[in-house]
């Protein structure tokens, strides 16, 4: 599976603190995974030391697509 990161999604990582270990693991073992409002779009959240992550991502065949990351 590859992981393809928006700019945008970049650009929050980077302002976040939130590293690409964190979202891989995020995505692969969700403690939460719900559909996002937008049609198509995922949500996984786990928690770590400092708070619980938010992924919202685009599931693309094999690859997933993160387009944002958030801590909550």
């Amino acid at each position: 599976m590859a992981y393809l990161f928006t700019d945008h999604a970049r650009r929050r990582m980077q302002q976040r603190g939130i590293t690409e270990d964190q979202v891989k693991e995020t995505v692969e073992r969700p403690e939460i995974k719900y559909p996002d409002q937008m049609k198509g779009r995922q949500v996984h959240v786990r928690t770590y030391g400092q708070g619980q992550l938010k992924i919202v991502l685009i599931p693309k065949n094999h690859d997933v697509v993160i387009v944002t990351a958030v801590w909550l």
